[in-house]
């Protein structure tokens, strides 16, 4: 699992402007510490939502981490009383 994670992340940043680009830089000039710790961590949690919805898209889920019909009847999952309490949260 973590291993996976890894090459989603790396293959994601690679698709990435890289995070010290001009862009990054400007967008940080003149600012305060604190202000550059929040644009750092906005940067790095809008990165990983990216990579969160990547991953679930992958592995056949939903945006909310839960299989898909279709992704549980492709592993033979699809009993009834898994779908049944799967249903309501698609």
């Amino acid at each position: 699992m973590i291993g996976y994670v890894i090459f989603s992340y790396n293959k994601l940043r690679r698709s990435l402007p890289a995070h010290n680009s001009r862009h990054t830089r400007l967008r940080r000039a003149g600012k305060s510490t604190a202000e550059k710790v929040a644009i750092t961590r906005k940067y790095r949690e809008e990165q990983y939502e990216k990579l969160l919805d990547a991953v679930y898209k992958r592995r056949g889920w939903t945006p909310n981490g839960v299989p898909t019909l279709e992704r549980l009847k492709s592993i033979g999952m699809d009993l009834p009383e898994v779908v049944e309490v799967v249903k309501p949260l698609q």
